[in-house]
């Protein structure tokens, strides 16, 4: 018997990267809104301890994932974004305090 040993088409790869871009992205999201998340919860923490209970409900997050804005096309441009935020009055977006 003659063995050779050949290296597998592209298709067989093709399917795995595609796969593995996809988790990849979704994880990135999900840490990065649960960073925001975290930081949110911190920051109101912190501001309770120093009795400015009311303003701390001023602190808010957001991140891509959840507002739908997440896209698994190719790792090679993954941009997952996440921010702590201050509110205005009227409950819209002030300044962006941190970003993960």
């Amino acid at each position: 018997m003659d063995w050779k040993l050949q290296q597998p088409g592209s298709d067989a790869l093709g399917s795995f990267r595609r796969n593995l871009s996809k988790r990849l992205t979704l994880a990135a999201a999900r840490a990065t809104e649960k960073a925001a998340r975290l930081a949110r919860d911190d920051t109101r923490r912190e501001m309770r301890a120093q009795r400015l209970g009311g303003l701390a409900n001023t602190i808010a997050s957001t991140s891509d994932r959840q507002k739908g804005r997440v896209n698994v096309a190719d790792i090679s441009v993954l941009d997952v974004a996440a921010f702590v935020e201050l509110l205005s009055e009227r409950g819209s977006p002030r300044v962006a305090l941190a970003s993960a």
